[in-house]
């Protein structure tokens, strides 16, 4: 399990790519499998759209590092916002 300081593990690096900081996310062997992007109860809904945005091209990222590996499985996303709770899941 990482936390907000660590970067994301999803198998490819970009040398032109921002490094990507989830508030949370969970790796099986290098292998980011899960990813959580959260805002406290109090902050409503500021910063909602680009938190679902990062946590779209996150999965998308992982998914394609998973596949890479040859590894065919869903990536997992969690989008807190508030009390809101929604839950994707990407594969290909």
């Amino acid at each position: 399990m990482h936390w907000t300081r660590d970067e994301l593990q999803c198998g490819l690096c970009y040398e032109n790519e921002e490094k990507l900081y989830p508030d949370f996310f969970l790796s099986i062997k290098g292998h980011t499998v899960a990813i959580m992007e959260a805002k406290a109860p109090n902050r409503g809904s500021a910063g909602y759209r680009d938190d679902r945005r990062k946590l779209i091209d996150q999965m998308k990222l992982s998914v394609d590092g998973l596949l890479s590996s040859g590894i065919n499985t869903s990536v997992v996303g969690f989008l807190v916002s508030g009390q809101r709770v929604e839950v994707f899941a990407m594969s290909l």
